[in-house]
């Protein structure tokens, strides 16, 4: 079932989402990622430890 959220729970939800990424991830997601609504974004591993991902 798909609902649209409120604005405000959209970006409530965004944010506790976005606040287990490290900052500059952090920032693209909330920029970027999280106005996706169908599908994933594919991102290299060499992006995401541009963006602070520990590389593993």
């Amino acid at each position: 079932m798909n609902r649209q959220l409120s604005t405000e729970d959209f970006d409530e939800l965004s944010g506790i989402i976005a606040s287990h990424y490290p900052q500059p991830l952090r920032a693209w997601y909330l920029e970027t990622g999280r106005y996706k609504a169908n599908g994933v974004y594919r991102i290299k591993g060499s992006e995401l430890i541009r963006l602070g991902v520990a590389a593993c």
